[in-house]
């Protein structure tokens, strides 16, 4: 992810949705996400090693997220894309869990991690780690089937780290392939929003919301921070940010970007040796989960 110029408690509740006509829909309590096995799922992927697109542990890395997902028919999705090194290998994970109709939610996050010369061994705690496991104890919190209006589809992304520079063709790799392929299928018009989440393991947890995000993905956002009172973790002001949801804004689809991008004093664990599990919390991921399923829910409520 890279930041761009500025252009100008966790809480297993049950939420009521309240339709146009009037009637009252109960799409049941919003999972509880337990923090320690959010910092578990993190810990298994650090394990594994540097995940650098194109390597054997990026392919490790998809087994793996296939495997942690279970029962839930995940799809690796393998495919060919240029670089400033040619040709290479990436692979996006695919997790879809069923809802009432064939419209869906994304929520997205990037399992690689960037190649550093200074740190050859970089694991990507929180930039790459977090934000997987996130989605993986999303996953493992929701039933088989849910009872929301529009399936959830949990997309995890490889080669969202550019090797030299963020272009056309470097960077966002695996976003920018899953959505052009929404765009040629005509499936972008039933994408009812975009939600993606992107170093959420920092333990002092400040989510900013980017500048670029839609007008109403904004509102709701505010209004779930609001009810949850974590308004204080979960606020405006951020920059413009150039990440995995960009892509899909681009079709026109309503994306926020879940993103705290000041991890350590002046930002200064990020790409370095410092981005390791002693600086993450399975709680600040634990909450950055449970806010993107209250915003789920929030969605929900308004179909």
């Amino acid at each position: 992810m890279k930041p761009l110029p500025c252009r100008s408690a966790l809480a297993a509740l049950s939420l009521m949705g309240l339709c146009a006509c009037g009637e009252t829909r109960d799409f049941g309590a919003v999972p509880e996400i337990r923090p320690e096995r959010a910092f578990a799922l993190a810990e298994a992927q650090v394990k594994i090693g540097p995940r650098p697109s194109g390597s054997e542990n990026a392919r490790r890395t998809a087994e793996w997220i296939r495997e942690t997902a279970g029962a839930r028919n995940a799809e690796i999705s393998v495919f060919e894309d240029d670089t400033p090194e040619g040709k290479k290998i990436f692979r996006n994970v695919i997790v879809t869990v069923p809802g009432k109709t064939d419209r869906f939610v994304i929520v997205g996050a990037h399992y690689d991690t960037k190649r550093l010369a200074a740190v050859p061994d970089f694991a990507g705690a929180n930039d790459g780690a977090s934000g997987t496991a996130a989605l993986l104890a999303m996953i493992e919190a929701l039933p088989e089937r849910t009872e929301l209006p529009f399936a959830l589809r949990f997309v995890f992304f490889d080669g969202e780290e550019a090797l030299v520079s963020y272009s056309d063709s470097d960077g966002l790799h695996g976003s920018r392939h899953y959505a052009a392929g929404l765009a040629r299928s005509g499936e972008a018009e039933k994408c009812v929003a975009m939600i993606l989440l992107d170093m959420v393991g920092d333990k002092d947890l400040n989510v900013r919301f980017p500048a670029d995000t839609e007008k109403k993905m904004l509102e709701r956002a505010g209004r779930v921070a609001r009810r949850l009172g974590d308004s204080g973790r979960f606020s405006p002001g951020g920059s413009e940010m150039l990440d995995d949801h960009v892509p899909f804004r681009k079709l026109g689809i309503p994306s926020i970007d879940l993103i705290d991008f000041e991890y350590g004093p002046d930002n200064a664990y990020w790409h370095t040796a410092q981005d390791t599990l002693e600086h993450i919390s399975g709680e600040s991921i634990a909450a950055a989960a449970g806010f993107a399923l209250n915003l789920i829910w929030e969605l929900a409520g308004e179909q």
